[in-house]
């Protein structure tokens, strides 16, 4: 993938209203939704090989993402995008594509 356009779904994503506690979160919200759509993209098909696809790209997604804590949990992965409002998504995916 192209890194500008990598770069360009990342500030797509920063567009999302992010609906935790920022007390209690530790990855941003922007940093998962791109890391879960790239790891997808290269076949991923559940929660754990998100977060296995993530660890594994992990100094190449360095390159255009902060990911101070590393790559979220499975579990994280879970939460998080069951909880976000798929129309949301939606129009932010689209204006990235």
């Amino acid at each position: 993938m192209d890194i500008g356009k990598l770069a360009d779904m990342v500030e797509v994503f920063e567009g999302l209203e992010d609906w935790r506690n920022a007390q209690q979160t530790r990855h941003r919200l922007s940093e998962l939704l791109t890391v879960a759509v790239c790891a997808v993209l290269s076949g991923a098909d559940d929660f754990e090989e998100i977060s296995q696809w993530g660890r594994a790209k992990l100094p190449w997604l360095r390159g255009f993402l902060r990911l101070d804590y590393g790559v979220a949990s499975p579990d994280t992965f879970e939460r998080v995008l069951a909880l976000l409002d798929p129309k949301q998504f939606e129009l932010a995916f689209r204006t990235w594509v």
